[in-house]
């Protein structure tokens, strides 16, 4: 049984939530849990849940929480990671991009708000051979700002299928990068001192 597997079942309530699983987790010293928005991007509520049901496995691992009283907490946060969930499905249909949508912005709107790079920059990229995300991204500077695309990107692709004849899902995804942020030599060496 693959720890993952057994990791994602105690947090979701899955089939194998089983004694199996649970002993195996009590004596595996390598299984790790991922929550938040490093396991998929939900929300905060959705991530101090699954923080906290990871907690409640833990303890009950470590025999600090057992019998009813981690059966009820973990019931309880799993009932309501369930409620987010079907939250989440309803807004993300509400909300939904509709067709025809990215016809609607002119030259001058704003792409990217972070670099300040308007539609018709990325438009240009597009026309000139650029097929995929990171490419308008190297040519116009889309999507490096601040939030590292993730208010622009979808856009962005959008834009690039719309003006190819491609689905959206060629023209891909950022590239991750990781959340460094410069630092000033003079703040390292007073942090050595």
């Amino acid at each position: 049984m693959d720890c993952g597997e057994i990791e994602r079942a105690l947090l979701h309530g899955e089939p194998n939530d089983s004694a199996d699983a649970r002993a195996h987790l009590r004596g595996c010293e390598t299984c790790r849990f991922l929550v938040g928005d490093g396991a998929g991007v939900a929300g905060s509520a959705v991530a101090l849940l699954e923080g906290h049901l990871a907690g409640l496995v833990v303890a009950n691992r470590r025999g600090r929480l057992l019998g009813r009283d981690y059966a009820r907490e973990a019931s309880r946060a799993r009932g309501r990671l369930l409620h987010l969930a079907g939250f989440r499905r309803v807004m993300d249909e509400l909300y939904r991009f509709g067709p025809g949508l990215y016809t609607l912005a002119e030259d001058q709107t704003t792409l990217c708000r972070c670099e300040e790079v308007p539609v018709a920059d990325a438009l240009e990229a597009a026309r000139d051979g650029a097929s995929h995300v990171n490419e308008v991204k190297a040519w116009t500077r889309v999507g490096m700002g601040r939030c590292q695309g993730r208010m622009c990107g979808p856009a962005l692709a959008h834009l690039i299928a719309y003006t190819t004849g491609k689905p959206v899902t060629d023209a891909g995804v950022f590239t991750p990068r990781p959340p460094a942020k410069p630092v000033p030599l003079a703040a390292l060496a007073r942090e050595a001192r």
